[in-house]
């Protein structure tokens, strides 16, 4: 939705009438969820990788510059 709220009330009251929860929503939101925690724990084992090759690569300098 590209609504625009000019403040918290006309927000809340935006989606109120606008944006109803039934059971399709709240299982759209639950999938939501659970897309973004996946790509969470995947943004997790790619940093932790990333590291890693930093870390080599940091070493395999020190020990060519010795």
């Amino acid at each position: 939705c590209d609504a625009t709220c000019e403040d918290t009330g006309a927000f809340l009251k935006h989606i109120a009438c606008e944006h109803v929860l039934d059971d399709k929503s709240t299982a759209q939101a639950r999938v939501q969820m659970q897309i973004v925690t996946q790509l969470e724990l995947q943004l997790q084992k790619e940093r932790e990788r990333l590291q890693a090759m930093m870390a080599h690569l940091h070493l395999s300098k020190e020990a060519e510059m010795k």
